[in-house]
């Protein structure tokens, strides 16, 4: 006997209460080549399919991280870690690096990434940071220290501290 068990849905910003009606207010749309698409198909043993959902699915995520995601909604280190980790990941493909190699001074995420763990509380962050890494020619993710990193996490929550004094939406 097999029990299959489905988790309530969460609330998100998309979901609306029974009745809910949607207006538009931007349409967002983007041309690209089957070319191009067949390139990456072939290049990640996918189908088009794949390949056109996961920039659906890109894109979607990108929005919600960028409209609904603030500093305050962060309420675990970890948490925090791994999105800053998957930004950098976004940031690196943008400027079009082939080869990276990522330190985190916490273990559980990187055991996490690299398929050693399986953390509840950043799993789909997780996927999300396996996913962006297949762009990458070359990529590794290690272990740092927390003693060998104390500049950088120095700098890391000066920039948290300045960008909550500096941006007006965050109160």
């Amino acid at each position: 006997m097999v029990i299959v068990c489905f988790p309530g849905d969460e609330a998100t910003p998309l979901k609306g209460k029974p009745g809910a009606t949607v207006s538009i207010n931007k349409f967002i749309h983007l041309i690209i080549s089957l070319d191009d698409v067949k390139v990456v198909k072939n290049a990640m043993n996918m189908t088009v399919n794949d390949v056109l959902f996961g920039i659906v699915q890109a894109g979607l995520s990108r929005y919600l991280n960028q409209r609904y995601a603030t500093l305050e909604s962060i309420t675990s280190p970890l948490v925090a870690e791994a999105i800053a980790l998957r930004s950098g990941l976004l940031s690196a493909v943008e400027l079009e690096h082939q080869k990276l190699k990522a330190f985190s001074n916490n273990l559980k995420l990187i055991r996490a990434i690299n398929n050693d763990l399986q953390v509840k509380e950043i799993f789909g962050i997780v996927k999300d940071i396996q996913r962006i890494s297949s762009a990458f020619v070359e990529i590794s993710f290690s272990h740092l220290s927390r003693s060998l990193n104390v500049e950088a996490d120095r700098l890391a929550k000066l920039s948290l501290f300045s960008s909550r004094v500096s941006d007006p939406s965050l109160g």
